[in-house]
């Protein structure tokens, strides 16, 4: 993760952005032809084998409702095809999306994890438009989003030293030259890095003008490799963190070193390679994006 976004196959991840593998959509669709009600689609999956038998009556998922009576049937039956037709994905997603919410429950205690992860079903291909609820952050405030522009350069300057990078074979210098290196302080060597490794997060996003959900992808691969460069440079929150970004985290965490802390955006671009992605997350719950598929008539 510290050497993205040099090692992110921007290529790969572009294919799986919104796009599940459905191994079984052939068989779903003639499993579940002609039938118009969402749980007897779900029983006719269970009774042809594609998927398992407590996925009737799941407390592991939900499609809205309140928060203490969450709807735990599906609203269609192209919802149930959608589910059915990628078992294996949809539960890595969901387990993913768990884990999101308890690393990020060690960061606020207002965090619930015991509530069932939310499906949110779009209609047509949301690539273009992105999968983020309109005018809803797609986290609680108090989470750190580690966005470039609300840290400091040096701390961005201590975050990318600390990555081990092989360094380039140097002339042997001489006594003067070695004066002028440490009297200079930073070198040259070291801003280029920064403004190299910034640079290619910058080539990785100018690919996304038309694929706003691949552009959401990569904002979460970049937040989740921010963390870990923190982290692996010993940085604590508070420096990393300005005074505006600090509310509503755990009380005395403000001292501890990232490393300490666990990454939650790890699991959530993560998701992105499962097809699905996160839709938004509160206090309460997390959602889930399910991609749309072509309906059964």
């Amino acid at each position: 993760m510290l050497r993205w976004p040099e090692t992110l196959d921007l290529a790969a991840l572009a294919a799986r952005v919104c796009t599940p593998e459905r191994a079984q959509l052939t068989r779903a669709r003639e499993a579940l032809a002609g039938i118009v009600a969402p749980r007897e689609a779900l029983e006719c999956a269970v009774a042809n084998g594609l998927c398992p038998v407590d996925w009737i009556d799941s407390d592991a998922r939900a499609f809205g409702g309140k928060l203490f009576s969450p709807r735990r049937v599906p609203h269609s039956v192209d919802t149930v095809l959608a589910l059915v037709s990628d078992v294996a994905g949809v539960t890595t997603a969901e387990t993913l999306a768990r884990e999101a919410v308890v690393r990020a429950a060690a960061w606020s205690p207002l965090i619930r994890t015991n509530n069932p992860v939310y499906w949110k079903q779009s209609r047509g291909d949301r690539r273009p438009l992105g999968v983020r609820s309109n005018g809803r952050p797609p986290l609680p405030t108090m989470l750190p989003l580690f966005a470039v522009g609300q840290t400091r350069t040096d701390v961005w300057q201590r975050a990318i030293d600390a990555i081990e990078t092989p360094a380039p074979a140097q002339p042997r210098l001489g006594l003067f030259a070695r004066f002028t290196r440490a009297l200079l302080g930073t070198s040259q060597a070291q801003r280029t890095q920064l403004g190299d490794r910034f640079a290619a997060w910058g080539l990785a996003f100018s690919r996304c003008a038309t694929n706003l959900a691949l552009r959401q992808a990569i904002e979460d691969h970049q937040r989740a490799w921010a963390h870990a460069a923190f982290a692996n440079a010993g940085l604590r929150i508070v420096d990393v963190l300005e005074k505006n970004d600090r509310r509503g985290l755990v009380e005395g965490l403000l001292e501890r070193p990232l490393a300490s802390l666990p990454n939650f955006f790890e699991p959530l671009a993560q998701l992105w390679w499962t097809g699905y992605a996160l839709d938004h997350m509160d206090l309460a719950s997390i959602h889930l994006h399910l991609p749309s598929v072509e309906p059964l008539r």
